[in-house]
């Protein structure tokens, strides 16, 4: 499978640790960026629930 963490870790160095429940993706410095429990097999798409494209920087007008 695929898995993307976004442009913020572009040309980092990610490791990746898996088991039967869990996945988690680590900094160069072990630091834990995100972990999240393993999807079921044949999932596609896991999202992070926040908005995808540019509806990720949308700002409802304030204008009535």
């Amino acid at each position: 499978g695929r898995c993307a963490l976004g442009k913020r870790f572009t040309g980092d160095t990610i490791h990746f640790v898996s088991d039967s429940v869990f996945v988690a993706f680590y900094d160069n410095f072990g630091i834990e960026i995100i972990t999240h429990r393993r999807p079921p097999d044949g999932t596609r798409y896991v999202g992070n629930n926040e908005p995808r494209g540019f509806m990720a920087r949308y700002e409802p007008s304030t204008k009535p």
